[in-house]
Formats: C-alpha cells, structure tokens, sequence
C-alpha cells in the first residue's frame, strides 16, 4: 500500500480493522477526481473495495456540483468532520435534554402529590 506523503492524512487501516471516517473518504475520492485515475486503480492502491470507493466518488461529485450550482464553495474536509462533530454532539444533547425532562417531572410528580396531601391534612385539621 502506498500514500504518498501530503496527500491522505493516513494510510488506511488494514480492511475489516477500522471504519473510515468523513475526511478519509472525501481524500479518497479526490484521489481519483483529481488524478483522473481509475476507481479500480486508486481502490487497489488504498486497500478498499472497488463499489465502496465508487460511492465515495459519486458522493463527493454531487456535493461539489450542489455547491458550484448555488454558487456556493463546498466545505473543506476540515468543515465537515466539524459538522459531523456538531451534529452528534447536538443529538447526544438532545437525548441529555429528554433524560432530564422526565426526570423533572418524576420528581416535581411526587411533590405535587406530598403538597395536596398536606393542604388536605391541613383542611382536615381546621376542620
């Protein structure tokens, strides 16, 4: 297996070992967007299945042309593992704010029910 030095950030993990993430896939298929190299021959090269990369490729084509149509730059490989990072941060959060939400109102519940109870107590001792 060969990465040439500066071009991916590391060469990938032996198949099966690791799942690739965001910004190794988007180096990966710049390799061959860039290169005008074959999805076999960059495949072959990084150590990964040939269909896998090809969806890579596409992937990556399409989130390029989007952005060339809105007149827009796509993100850097940097902005989106930052996205990725953000988002599941923010549903990690939410699950948080669930949590904490029925937690409040198990507990605000019981004194609800200890407060009646005490003004009923209270009438019946007035009574």
């Amino acid at each position: 297996m060969n990465c040439p030095a500066g071009r991916m950030s590391s060469c990938p993990e032996p198949a099966g070992l690791s799942r690739p993430n965001t910004e190794y896939k988007v180096e990966a298929a710049h390799r061959v967007i860039d290169s005008g190299r074959t999805i076999a021959e960059v495949a072959r090269e990084l150590g990964v299945d040939e269909g896998l990369l090809g969806w890579w490729v596409a992937d990556e084509r399409r989130r390029v042309e989007a952005a060339a149509a809105c007149n827009d730059e796509p993100l850097t490989v940097a902005e989106r593992t930052e996205l990725a990072r953000l988002r599941k941060q923010v549903a990690e959060q939410e699950k948080d704010i669930v949590f904490l939400k029925k937690v409040c109102h198990e507990h605000w519940r019981g004194r609800e029910v200890g407060r009646v109870v005490d003004r009923d107590a209270v009438r019946m001792m007035k009574g």
